[in-house]
């Protein structure tokens, strides 16, 4: 981690953090920290670590931990934090190169790419995410509202992850202003999130930044604060008032048929490009865009080492929001 991280938020911190929230258990589901006011209101499901090797949602655990006492400071309703990978969450903490902790990304499956009927998949399936999922969905059942905490590969100011209606009112004072739509409908597989609550609740995500980047983990520490502000579960306000931000529609996607394919170039968050222009070759086949737009999660580099999932997401050009 950075030499410049307050205290609270270096390594040994979180480190701390994570054996806290491992141990800790609700309805025989370990990874879970329940606090509870005493007066009702809604139920916030704050998941963290869906991908072990983004450690932004351990940053904001340990902030609501030692910085900001949540179980003092909550006035209304339950909050939920949820390690949802704690194996591939350990292998990040103990990584010792860039590689291991790329490694620690999941264990079997990515959680974000889970199959259609993961709830329906044999007890004896033993892919660890799949068993997880299962384990969690009594958990995330009782979410009012579902927020996800990520951080991406490549640096980037911050992205909201809308899963369906846009909430103005739960985003107010979010520091971010750009907003991701439709990717679930076209993603492979099923989100976790797709799981949260009775599937009709407000959910969203965020990735605050580059994986270990101070920013990253106070950008996502503000969006937490402005959510439970404006879900009135702790004092304070967020500034109202109208807000431009720019939604970034996402259309289609790129996979490779196969391992010989590669990018013609390094595509950098938010790079445009232009109905026609080539994407990725083979030397013999090219894949071209379909429309003009924006890169978003493009892997690094040219090659790829995973093609079991989307190289880069596709989306339409961006769209300026006026939201109050």
């Amino acid at each position: 981690m950075k030499s410049k991280l307050p205290s609270y938020l270096q390594i040994k911190s979180l480190v701390k953090c994570f054996s806290f929230i491992k141990n800790s258990s609700y309805q025989g589901v370990n990874g879970i920290w329940k606090i509870q006011s005493k007066k009702p209101g809604p139920t916030l499901g704050i998941t963290i670590h869906t991908h072990g090797n983004e450690p932004s949602g351990l940053a904001v655990l340990s902030h609501f931990r030692e910085k900001f006492p949540l179980e003092q400071n909550i006035k209304n309703g339950t909050v939920i934090f949820v390690l949802i990978k704690i194996r591939a969450t350990e292998k990040f903490l103990i990584a010792k190169n860039t590689e291991e902790k790329k490694a620690s990304r999941f264990v079997d499956i990515n959680m974000n790419r889970l199959p259609d009927d993961v709830m329906e998949c044999s007890k004896n399936d033993t892919r660890y995410e799949v068993q997880r999922a299962q384990e969690l969905r009594k958990i995330w059942r009782q979410f009012d509202v579902g927020f996800d905490i990520h951080s991406t590969v490549q640096e980037c100011a911050g992205m909201i992850m809308n899963i369906g209606v846009i909430h103005p009112q739960i985003i107010r004072g979010f520091p971010i202003t750009d907003i991701i739509t439709n990717i679930e409908n076209i993603q492979t597989g099923k989100p976790a999130v797709f799981f949260y609550g009775n599937g009709s609740i407000p959910v969203m995500g965020i990735e605050a930044g580059s994986h270990e980047n101070p920013q990253t983990f106070s950008r996502a520490i503000a969006c937490t604060e402005a959510l439970l502000k404006n879900l009135e579960m702790i004092e304070g306000e967020t500034k109202a008032g109208n807000r431009k931000y720019y939604e970034y529609f996402v259309d289609g996607s790129i996979i490779f048929p196969d391992d010989s394919y590669s990018l013609v170039k390094p595509f950098a968050t938010y790079a445009e490009f232009t109905a026609g222009q080539k994407i990725a070759t083979n030397g013999q086949c090219d894949i071209i865009a379909p429309f003009n737009g924006h890169a978003l999660f493009a892997q690094p580099g040219t090659t790829v080492k995973n093609i079991n999932e989307e190289v880069m997401f596709l989306a339409r050009p961006k769209i300026v929001l006026l939201l109050s």
